[in-house]
């Protein structure tokens, strides 16, 4: 959408940027009035604020408040529409708002707000038409993607997704059950007709091949997309970008679409074979080059020529070199590029190839010692911890005490997923100081399962509180991202404390108003888009996440946990699958199922306490951490995520370790030292 600003006798055409929650341009008619300048709304409007913004057009600054608070006090004051000028160079961005209101808000780029400015200082007659007759023409979108596109690669196993871009943004097409009438739509719901649709003309122009023969010809005669002069990763735009001409007059297809490395651990340089068999499909004999294009972490050896007569297949046999020296303090890094097949300087087909490459340490704990005569004596004693790295890339190591380890679920088979089954759990208490400078306790819990995250998306992790044993929770600390939770519009992810006992009413309120309107599917989604657990947010706090590994924390603050009539944390931990797909049913931690655990929230009673957040470890060294010990008798749980990982339903990886202290008598330390 358009919206046209009237500057005296000249117009100004801006786009229409439109708030998460507000009228839609579209469903509110074409709102027009003047547009009035009340500054960054940044405190409560004045009376003759007020009186200004009211049946008019209210111009906000961007800046020091959220957008909603400025939308809110601009309908309050009876604005009828909202314009927030942007206050950094750049184009305008989405307001996320969170309150519904009925009337539209944009925004607009700072450029055009100081000429809008300019214009009312100059006493001119501004006003606003928010759903302008004209369109504006952007050709520098041509070939880039949008700002919603989902970014790959696939989640547990690294490979490749998406495969390929088809244009999916403000698609104008047949309304369904509408007649003649045209509807405008994005996302998958236009992309995926447009792969459907060059899908059918491929089939027609070459009705021999099998469709998996199909798809490797849209994928192999894609177009390499970007924008300003970069081309977009693997991971985002696919093969590229569909193109049914090319496709449908391939000379060539090869059996294998793509080579997904899939989640690879490097350790310095690897190669690794493969093979790619190539049909010559036209009738006439080919020689084609074949070269590697891309981003500099790959290399590949092969033939640099295949000869094909018409209708000849044949293996073409690759070596690809990754190498994590080029990866330079990245832990993680997406190597791609494409196998190329040339006839002169002119690409006649293509394979995409990604490996989500993980730079691996070999960090490792020993030798962890308490100063005290035995565990009769300990509390309060110092102890030393022995870190080393035994090779030349960096790692970080993560120290807490052990709650509790699981044993592996059952395989589910073939058609269920068992990802996010919980190896073991810890915890710690921290101290950090808060937005407002003070110092406070926060318990940190520190998740590990058997195998790695690509992202952790796919699974949350739950602490559910139980303070009277009743078998109801109280509390939910939530680790998850953030737009998980009805009315949280961020992607973020983040440790959310909901008091669980307002969320289930404000849940059972929900599902009542919908049984009353089951029928009316638009109502029913108003329902659903209005509906907020903001009320049942007692906390948020970090969640620390490792992609691409087996470890993640989640954290209250101390002070905001329910506990029992002892002052205790009693709880059980539960992951779950966060997709709408054939998984297991949810993992609670064994420690926890039957009988909630409990822990004490006093530092001094953890099994050691002074614990570091992080310590990282470069390559080669060795390092001598000085923690507390306290009251606790659990084992040290020592997590490093930058270890080597394992994707196998046996094995065990080395990202965990458990220690047990050994007591020596501090006469030994004051000898040593």
């Amino acid at each position: 959408n358009t919206s046209k600003i009237h500057l005296g006798s000249e117009i100004l055409l801006v786009e229409a940027i439109e708030a998460a929650t507000t009228k839609k341009i579209a469903d509110a008619g074409n709102v027009t009035g003047p547009l009035v300048y009340i500054g960054l709304a940044n405190e409560e409007l004045t009376a003759e604020q007020k009186a200004a913004a009211s049946g008019k057009v209210a111009l906000i600054d961007r800046g020091v408040v959220d957008f909603n608070t400025k939308v809110k006090r601009a309908f309050e004051a009876g604005a009828i529409g909202v314009v927030v000028a942007n206050n950094k160079p750049g184009s305008p961005l989405g307001m996320g708002t969170k309150d519904n209101f009925p009337i539209p808000a944009i925004m607009i780029g700072l450029d055009a707000g100081v000429k809008v400015k300019a214009a009312l200082e100059a006493k001119l007659e501004v006003s606003i038409e928010f759903l302008a007759p004209e369109k504006m023409e952007k050709p520098e979108l041509i070939d880039t993607l949008t700002g919603f596109t989902s970014k790959g690669p696939r989640s547990i196993d690294g490979f490749i997704k998406p495969e390929i871009s088809a244009p999916g943004s403000n698609v104008i097409s047949a309304k369904m059950g509408g007649g003649n009438k045209a509807v405008q739509m994005s996302g998958t719901s236009m992309a995926a007709p447009h792969v459907a649709g060059v899908m059918a003309l491929l089939k027609q122009a070459q009705p021999t091949l099998t469709a998996e023969e199909l798809k490797s010809i849209a994928m192999g005669t894609a177009k390499t997309i970007g924008e300003n002069g970069q081309r977009y990763s693997i991971t985002l735009q696919g093969s590229g970008r569909i193109q049914a001409d090319k496709a449908a007059f391939s000379k060539i297809v090869i059996a294998e679409p793509s080579l997904s490395l899939g989640e690879i651990a490097v350790e310095s340089r690897k190669s690794l074979r493969r093979t790619l068999n190539v049909k010559n499909i036209s009738k006439e004999d080919l020689e084609l080059s074949v070269v590697f294009d891309g981003n500099g972490y790959i290399t590949m050896k092969s033939d640099s020529a295949v000869t094909l007569k018409a209708g000849e297949s044949k293996s073409l046999n690759l070596t690809l070199t990754l190498d994590a020296a080029t990866m330079k303090e990245d832990f993680i890094r997406e190597m791609d590029g494409w196998v190329k097949f040339m006839k002169g300087e002119e690409e006649v087909y293509r394979v995409p190839v990604l490996a989500i490459a993980h730079k691996l340490s070999s960090t490792n704990a020993s030798d962890l010692v308490v100063y005290a005569t035995s565990a009769l004596d300990a509390d309060g004693a110092m102890a030393e911890l022995t870190l080393t790295n035994a090779n030349q890339n960096k790692g970080e190591v993560l120290l807490f005490n052990m709650i509790g380890q699981d044993s592996r679920k059952p395989n589910p088979g073939n058609f269920l997923t068992g990802d996010c089954d919980i190896q073991q759990a810890g915890y710690r208490i921290v101290n950090r100081k808060n937005e407002s400078g003070v110092s406070e306790e926060i318990l940190q819990v520190a998740v590990k399962t058997y195998k790695p995250m690509t992202t952790w998306t796919t699974c949350d992790i739950s602490l559910l509180i139980d303070t009277n044993a009743d078998g109801l929770a109280e509390q939910e600390l939530l680790g998850s991202i953030l737009t998980s939770i009805p009315g949280q519009k961020s992607e973020e992810f983040a440790s959310t404390l909901l008091d669980a006992t307002k969320a289930r009413a404000i849940r059972k309120a929900y599902e009542a108003e919908v049984a009353k309107v089951k029928d009316d599917h638009e109502k029913v989604k108003n329902l659903t888009d209005a509906l907020k657990y903001d009320d049942s947010i007692v906390d948020q706090q970090n969640m620390k996440i490792y992609n691409n590994s087996t470890v993640v924390i989640i954290e209250a603050a101390v002070s905001k946990l329910a506990r029992t009539a002892e002052g205790n944390l009693a709880f059980k931990l539960v992951s779950s699958h966060n997709e709408q797909s054939s998984v297991q049913m949810d993992d609670f931690f064994a420690d926890t199922f039957k009988t909630d655990r409990q822990l004490s929230l006093k530092a001094a009673d953890q099994s050691f306490f002074d614990l570091p957040e992080v310590v990282v470890l470069v390559g080669g060294q060795t390092k001598k951490i000085e923690l507390t010990k306290g009251a606790g008798t659990d084992d040290l749980l020592v997590l490093m995520p930058n270890n080597k990982f394992s994707t196998s339903d046996l094995l065990i990886d080395s990202q965990a370790q458990l220690l047990q202290p050994r007591y020596q008598s501090p006469s030994a330390l004051a000898v040593k030292r």
